[in-house]
């Protein structure tokens, strides 16, 4: 199931795709505490080829991602939208500010509040439970938010997303450092690779705040919060990557500042 938030960058409005988290969160916490919190300055520096320095909210091929044929807009992410209109499901939903990014914007951040997932009539639920259960959390719905970068399109008044050929550009993975606080009960950040075949499915891996991330591309599984994943992902047509504040059945988290501060690419 594919999910979209209207993001402005420039003159242009691009509807993006956005990857639904499911999955009970306390397998993966990023902390095993009541919060995971980090400043802009991680403990070692980024690796590999620096293609976004923390300034502004556009990744230009005019610069080092040119090399990887990477170009394109950073968007919000918010369960509370869907294919660019409002949902309107009775349930709470994540609410981050700002809304889109734009050309004024001076760096990829988000705050506010993502929402604590409940049954399909507001009540608590069970994480464990089978779906369609009465107790059952609806995570397809209430996934959470967080930020993202599409890998290819051409900007502009009529932008156009496409895909990138990751394995041609011998791309093997990202370091980067995503700063912030996100408060309440284990919180979980993931990141993740979207890609064309796959629409609306999970490629992930558990991240920390306030420190360097490297992660290889071999190392993203398909629904990485358990076993059941079956999928492969593509790395001939990779669309977007994705930095995901994971909702929870067991309380609803406070974000603050949560950034990007920078992205380098690793090659072979």
């Amino acid at each position: 199931m594919a999910f979209s938030k209207r993001s402005v960058f420039g003159f242009s409005v691009v509807l993006l795709g956005a990857l639904v988290g499911l999955g009970c969160d306390s397998d993966d916490s990023t902390t095993g505490s009541g919060s995971t919190t980090g400043g802009g300055g991680g403990t070692d520096e980024p690796v590999g080829v620096q293609i976004f320095d923390g300034t502004g909210t556009w990744v230009g091929e005019e610069g080092p991602a040119g090399q990887f044929g990477i170009q394109g807009a950073f968007f919000v992410l918010e369960d509370s939208v869907k294919d660019g209109v409002a949902v309107e499901d009775g349930l709470e939903h994540t609410d981050l500010t700002p809304d889109s990014f734009d050309e004024t914007t001076a760096k990829p951040c988000v705050s506010g509040t993502v929402a604590k997932v409940t049954t399909a009539d507001g009540g608590e639920c069970n994480g464990a439970a089978a779906a369609g259960a009465a107790d059952a959390c609806e995570w397809s719905a209430q996934w959470g938010g967080g930020i993202g970068l599409n890998l290819k399109e051409t900007g502009g008044e009529d932008s156009v997303q496409g895909t990138v050929d990751l394995t041609a550009a011998g791309v093997v993975g990202f370091a980067f450092e995503v700063s912030g606080s996100v408060t309440g009960t284990s919180p979980v950040v993931r990141f993740k690779v979207t890609d064309e075949p796959n629409d609306g499915e999970d490629f992930c891996a558990s991240i920390r705040l306030g420190q360097s991330n490297t992660v290889m591309l071999s190392d993203l599984q398909h629904q990485c919060w358990g076993p059941n994943g079956t999928l492969n992902l593509d790395l001939t047509k990779a669309k977007q990557l994705q930095w995901q504040i994971v909702s929870s059945q067991n309380s609803a988290y406070e974000v603050a500042d949560f950034c990007i501060e920078n992205i380098s690419v690793i090659t072979e």
